[in-house]
């Protein structure tokens, strides 16, 4: 187990899933009853190896103004501690950091976390 995968079984411990890991293509989601899901991604294979961290929630019906208002968020999000990225399907709206390897720990990752559901929170 690399250090990686310690920060998210120490996570899982954190929320009650104690089994908690990344799969053989380093990456896990875990989806909630709320519509809500979080997923992690290790891209260490990048040449600056990052860790991804994406919020998703489920959409009912996304109206233009969402969807303006959430690209806006992305795109003026101040300050945005880490490169921030958006995607939109008519059924998904994903909201991702990524995160330098170097910069990664527990508390890294809860902060993320609260960063993505803040900019989710004011968006919808």
């Amino acid at each position: 187990m690399d250090w990686t995968d310690q920060i998210v079984s120490e996570f899982g411990v954190q929320i009650g899933l104690p089994g908690l890991k990344l799969d053989s293509r380093r990456r896990v989601r875990l989806d909630g009853d709320d519509g809500y899901g979080i997923a992690f991604l290790d891209a260490a294979d990048l040449p600056i190896p990052e860790f991804v961290v994406v919020l998703a929630r489920t959409n009912s019906y996304l109206k233009a103004l969402q969807l303006e208002q959430t690209l806006q968020r992305c795109h003026y999000a101040s300050p945005a501690p880490w490169p921030l990225q958006l995607a939109c399907s008519p059924s998904e709206t994903r909201l991702a950091v990524r995160i330098p390897h170097s910069s990664l720990s527990l508390s890294c990752l809860n902060q993320a976390i609260s960063f993505l559901k803040r900019l989710d929170a004011e968006a919808f």
